[in-house]
């Protein structure tokens, strides 16, 4: 009888579907708060892990094309489950220090005079990551109007060129801006 948990019988097809099944778990869990902190970081670093693990034993297929493939999709993935985990922090923080929803939490930090400019920034980010039309009043209130020349030092100052794609985000949307409707709640 064949043992299907042999560590030499896993292959490349098992580790990508644990991965993305639990990066859709952590996603899950995460929107409902159903479970703790440290179970959510655990389907969090093990969809890392299942992710890691197929570009292993994709290389040991030998199949070029198929490895790239691979790479290819778990380049985009990851990306877009990077985007949620740090949009997803950010709302954190801010619903620690300001209470309410994700949104509200965050323009609080903007209207906050006692935020840092790099608090300040990661919550311009963030709303323009969600896209939200219900955030154009406050980003508005603190936009100069005019993108400044050069690279805004982001820890110094609040970025005019970050508010300015956060508004045009919130007015016309983005490509990621579906994976925030349970950060919205």
């Amino acid at each position: 009888m064949k043992n299907i948990f042999v560590i030499s019988s896993i292959k490349w097809k098992h580790t990508l579907a644990m991965g993305l099944l639990l990066a859709i778990a952590y996603i899950l869990v995460d929107d409902n708060n159903i479970v703790s902190r440290g179970v959510e970081d655990t389907f969090y670093y093990l969809a890392w892990f299942g992710f890691l693990a197929t570009i292993f034993l994709a290389f040991s297929v030998k199949k070029t094309i198929l490895v790239l493939a691979i790479i290819a999709v778990l380049a985009i993935a990851s990306s877009f489950f990077s985007l949620f985990h740090t949009v997803r922090k950010t709302c954190d923080l801010a619903k620690e220090k300001y209470q309410g929803k994700c949104q509200t939490a965050l323009i609080s930090v903007l209207e906050d005079e006692k935020a840092t400019s790099k608090e300040k920034n990661d919550a311009i980010w963030a709303l323009g990551q969600m896209a939200e039309p219900e955030s154009l009043p406050a980003l508005e209130r603190i936009y100069a109007g005019k993108v400044p020349e050069g690279r805004e030092p982001l820890n110094e100052v609040v970025s005019q060129y970050e508010i300015e794609k956060a508004i045009r985000w919130c007015k016309k949307g983005n490509s990621t801006s579906w994976m925030y409707r349970g950060l919205r709640n």
